[in-house]
């Protein structure tokens, strides 16, 4: 049976080795959908599932199969959760401000219950998203990726947790934090509280005015890897 393409006119290329110069080959030859049946549907699927659908309302909208869009959703969250990892690699950029804190849901039942460790900026930029059934290790692994950022004049807002200060102070014991319980005005805030409405609102299993559950915690990091890709890009075309 014929896979059916969208049709347009691609141009090709021919090796410039003696051996594989009889071979053609396109851009899209090094591309991660190159051997997709439909990869003109991959950002309808993304876009549409980061704006609070379900992978069933996604597939209907993409006249495709659920299998189909939960594959492709799959993959190119694992693409980008590499992506992420790389850049953390690579920052150079300190941050003065950072806040920390946290979120829950559930796994398959409301006994089972799901936390979700969070770290923004001053300018609400998303640093770290971590989710797991340990709260004090995904605390751990959140407050590790943003070593990048940290440098000895950060300054960490976070509320009256006892969990907070003591795994601040054995991180990074050169920085400060502030206690930011009462203060309702403070600026920063907003970027916290912000940050954590956009989860919930813009993945449709965080939605708290559902009975939603997640399967399983690496699905839910996988929609959080996406996530913050695709709504931090905007600090790149300020």
């Amino acid at each position: 049976m014929a896979r059916s393409r969208q049709e347009s006119r691609v141009k090709r290329y021919r090796g410039l080795n003696v051996i594989i110069a009889t071979k053609t080959f396109t851009r899209r030859n090094f591309l991660p959908e190159y051997r997709e049946k439909k990869p003109e549907i991959n950002k309808k699927i993304l876009e549409s599932y980061l704006e609070g659908m379900t992978l069933r309302g996604t597939a209907r909208l993409a006249k495709c199969g659920y299998t189909t869009a939960i594959k492709k959703f799959i993959k190119y969250s694992q693409i980008t959760k590499s992506h992420n990892r790389k850049k953390l690699l690579k920052n150079k950029t300190k941050c003065r401000i950072i806040q920390i804190d946290e979120m829950h849901t559930w796994i398959e039942r409301r006994e089972c219950k799901l936390y979700i460790a969070l770290a923004v900026n001053g300018y609400g930029q998303i640093l770290s998203l971590r989710s797991g059934v340990n709260r004090d290790r995904i605390l751990r692994q959140m407050l590790e990726d943003i070593k990048t950022f940290v440098s000895d004049r950060t300054i960490f807002y976070c509320d009256d947790d006892k969990k907070y200060i003591p795994l601040i102070e054995e991180f990074y014991p050169q920085t400060d934090y502030v206690n930011m319980k009462g203060i309702e005005t403070d600026p920063y805030l907003s970027h916290l509280n912000f940050t954590c409405a956009l989860v919930r609102n813009r993945l449709s299993r965080m939605n708290r005015k559902s009975w939603s559950f997640n399967r399983s915690n690496d699905r839910l990091q996988l929609n959080l890897e996406l996530l913050k890709s695709s709504f931090n890009q905007k600090f790149k075309a300020a």
